[in-house]
């Protein structure tokens, strides 16, 4: 059968990289990168807060108050997203595209939320100043993966070859040797139930099909 062909060789290739990886670098390893996600994010969302309420949102609030001034509270709800520094709009509106949200739909949410204001310039300037954080926050958080990425990985290498030394690497690579087989079995389960929902829909009676999809695939299957 084809597909217990496929998920055999895949649960055996997670066994050997388990057992050539050890099971101490795949533990450091995923703790590194728990911990890459956590860390990343909270200095992320400090920092773009603070490059905002000390770089950017005094050019907001004084924008927008001359829009006002000039155009009215309409025109500056409207066009809110010209009161942020020319490179910050681009990337806000690169970035939301890439969503399927337009500039537009951005600054509609605005208005609406201005009806009924009477603090005009604060009120614009709140969702426009989250909205700027957050992306300020999410290109950070990239940047923050990749460099504290490397250096943690560094680090669980070095731990890692604590547990290389003689006893204890026999004892490493047979525990990673289970984890690979364990993980191979987890990435098969979840490949088997991802491939038959996608078959039962597209092609019910390819899915059927025991020369392709049975054994080990019927075993893994979840929602059969």
């Amino acid at each position: 059968m084809v597909s217990t062909i496929i998920l055999l060789l895949l649960i055996v290739l997670c066994t050997f990289i388990g057992a050539r990886r050890g099971a101490a670098r795949m533990l450091l390893s995923l703790a590194a990168a728990v911990v890459n996600v956590l860390l990343s994010n909270m200095l992320a969302q400090a920092l773009a807060q603070m490059i905002y309420r000390n770089f950017i949102q005094a050019t907001v609030l004084r924008n927008i108050e001359q829009f006002i001034a000039e155009n009215g509270e309409r025109f500056a709800s409207e066009n809110s997203l010209r009161a942020l520094p020319d490179g910050l709009e681009g990337i806000i509106g690169a970035v939301t595209r890439l969503f399927g949200v337009t500039p537009a739909d951005l600054q509609g949410r605005i208005v609406a939320s201005t009806a009924h204001s009477e603090q005009a310039v604060r009120t614009i300037e709140a969702p426009l100043g989250a909205l700027a954080t957050a992306v300020l926050s999410v290109l950070l958080m990239l940047v923050f993966l990749i460099i504290f990425g490397v250096i943690l990985r560094v680090i669980a290498g070095k731990l890692a070859l604590v547990f290389e030394l003689p006893v204890i690497g026999s004892v490493n690579r047979v525990l990673g040797c289970l984890l690979g087989a364990a993980e191979g079995l987890l990435v098969s389960f979840a490949l088997a139930n991802i491939v038959y929902l996608l078959m039962s829909y597209a092609n019910p009676t390819l899915a059927e099909n025991k020369v392709i999809f049975g054994g080990l695939f019927n075993w893994l299957l979840l929602f059969r």
